[in-house]
């Protein structure tokens, strides 16, 4: 099972009361960031891919750490 490790991560996660808490702030906060991002650039015809740079982790966040430590792109 080659997706062991990643299940449990999810699951151990999700099944906390603050670990549901943090996924449902960061959507939400991704979510207004993205809408925002949306409402101020409708008349600049933005591209998608700027509308997107919105949502990733700044480059010294420790989510962006994270990132490049997996090999994640």
């Amino acid at each position: 099972m080659p997706l062991t490790l990643p299940r449990v991560e999810l699951r151990k996660q999700v099944d906390t009361r603050a670990g549901r808490g943090l996924l449902i702030a960061i959507g939400v906060l991704t979510a207004l960031a993205l809408g925002l991002f949306m409402w101020v650039a409708r008349n600049d015809g933005a591209p998608l891919s700027a509308a997107l740079a919105v949502t990733t982790p700044p480059p010294g966040s420790a989510a962006a750490r994270a990132r490049d430590h997996h090999g994640m792109q």
